[in-house]
């Protein structure tokens, strides 16, 4: 079911969570921007009805607070 979740977004909702994963591997300076962006895809994604409550939970929680409750800090300068 959790597979099913991922299935079909929204083409900037997928770019957004692909930048921030991108980010994390590159460990970029500007990581908390992409954290924002894939934040403020789900909630516009879940207000426009295009995700359920439960997916977004789902991919806030696999993307966003996986490891921790923000954003990495230990970014190259």
């Amino acid at each position: 079911m959790e597979k099913d979740f991922e299935k079909s977004l929204n083409p900037h909702l997928q770019k957004a969570i692909d930048d921030y994963v991108q980010g994390e591997k590159d460990n970029v300076s500007y990581l908390d921007c992409l954290w924002g962006e894939v934040y403020g895809s789900i909630n516009s994604d879940l207000w426009s009805g295009c995700l359920t409550a439960e997916q977004a939970d789902y991919l806030r929680k696999k993307y966003l607070y996986a490891q921790e409750q923000e954003p990495k800090m230990d970014m190259k300068l």
